[in-house]
C-alpha cells in the first residue's frame, strides 16, 4: 500500500509506468467523466468513477483483487479506508472472478487510511483494504475514481 499526494507520484513510479499514467489520468481527466467504468487502455487500464455516501466501517467489507491493482484518487469529499497486512485472511464468500474481488472477515489488526482530495492510495493485488468508510462525524458524500491496472 502506498498513500501520498498526487504531486508526489513521481517519487514512487517512473513516468512511463501504468501507475503514474493512472494517477495522471485521475488528476486530469476523471473529474469530467460521468459515473461508471471507462476503458482507458482496454482491459489493461480502466477508470471506475463513483459518487456515493460513505458508510460506517462495520457496514463496509474488506476486499482484495487478484488481477488488478487499485489506484484510488479522491476527487471530492473524504473517506476512511482500512488497510490490513495479514498473512492468512479469512475469506467471506470466495473469489468472484467476474468482478475480480474477494471479500474477507474483519482482521484482528488493520490501519486506518484517510483519503482526501489531492491524494492517492495504491493497493496491489492481494492487499486487503476496506474503502468507503465514514470518518468520525458520520456519512459524507464523495466522488472518487478507482483506477484499475491489470497485473495478473
Amino acid at each position: 500500500m502506498i498513500l501520498d499526494r498526487i504531486d508526489r507520484a513521481g517519487l514512487y513510479f517512473a513516468t512511463d509506468s501504468p501507475y503514474f499514467k493512472a494517477i495522471g489520468f485521475a488528476r486530469d481527466a476523471a473529474a469530467g467523466l460521468p459515473d461508471g467504468v471507462h476503458l482507458i487502455d482496454g482491459e489493461r487500464l480502466k477508470a471506475n468513477v463513483e459518487s456515493y455516501e460513505t458508510k460506517p466501517a462495520d457496514a463496509r467489507r474488506f476486499e482484495s483483487h487478484r488481477l488488478y491493482g487499485d489506484v484510488q484518487v479522491m476527487l471530492q469529499g473524504e473517506e476512511r479506508q482500512d488497510f490490513a497486512d495479514v498473512e492468512d485472511p479469512v475469506s467471506d464468500g470466495g473469489y468472484l472472478a467476474g468482478r475480480d474481488v474477494e471479500f474477507f472477515l474483519v482482521p484482528a489488526t488493520y490501519t486506518p487510511v484517510h483519503l482526501r482530495p489531492g491524494c492517492f492510495v495504491v493497493y496491489q493485488p492481494g492487499e486487503l483494504h476496506r474503502p468507503g468508510a465514514a470518518l468520525a462525524g458520520g456519512a459524507r458524500p464523495v466522488r472518487k475514481v478507482c483506477m484499475k491496472i491489470r497485473i495478473g
